[in-house]
C-alpha cells in the first residue's frame, strides 16, 4: 500500500491521496556463476472512490475503492551476464476505463565497479501516444 493518509487541502478544496495497492512477484528462473534470469509481475489497483459528489474518506475508501474499474498489470524479464551486462524487456497494460496505456519496454544496463549505467526504450502499442519512442538513461553510483 502506498499514499495512505488524509486528503490534501488547499484553501477550501481537498483531494484524496492516490492510495494504491501494489502486489508483485519475482522468480529466479536461472541462476549460476555467469547467468541470472528473472521473471517478474505486478498488479496495481487504485483504492480511491471518487465521483461527482466527492470522495470517500479513509478507511472507507479502502473498501469502496474496489468499485473502481480496472487495474494495472505489468510483467517483465531481466537477464544479467556475469553481473556486468543486463538485458530487460517488459509489458504494461491498463484498461481503457482508466487510461488505456499499453506499451513494451526494452532496456540494457552495464555495471562496472560502483558505477551502473542503464538505458530503456518505450514502444507504445497505440500510434501517436505521448510516451511513444521515449528513451530513458540513468547512472547510479553505489557507495556501499
Amino acid at each position: 500500500m502506498k499514499n495512505i493518509g488524509p486528503k490534501i487541502t488547499y484553501i477550501r478544496e481537498s483531494d484524496p491521496l492516490p492510495t494504491t495497492l501494489n502486489l508483485g512477484l519475482a522468480f529466479n528462473i536461472v541462476k549460476d556463476e555467469y547467468n541470472d534470469l528473472k521473471v517478474a509481475g505486478n498488479f496495481s489497483k487504485l483504492l480511491v472512490k471518487r465521483d461527482s459528489l466527492g470522495s470517500d474518506p479513509l478507511p472507507k475508501s479502502l473498501v469502496t475503492g474496489w468499485d473502481n474499474p480496472g487495474a494495472d498489470w505489468s510483467f517483465g524479464v531481466e537477464y544479467w551476464y556475469d553481473q556486468v551486462f543486463a538485458l530487460r524487456a517488459g509489458y504494461f497494460t491498463e484498461p481503457s476505463t482508466i487510461g488505456g496505456r499499453q506499451y513494451w519496454n526494452f532496456g540494457a544496463g552495464v555495471k562496472y565497479s560502483i558505477f551502473h549505467v542503464d538505458f530503456s526504450f518505450i514502444n507504445t502499442v497505440e500510434a501517436n501516444h505521448p510516451l511513444a519512442n521515449t528513451m530513458r538513461f540513468s547512472m547510479l553510483i553505489d557507495w556501499r
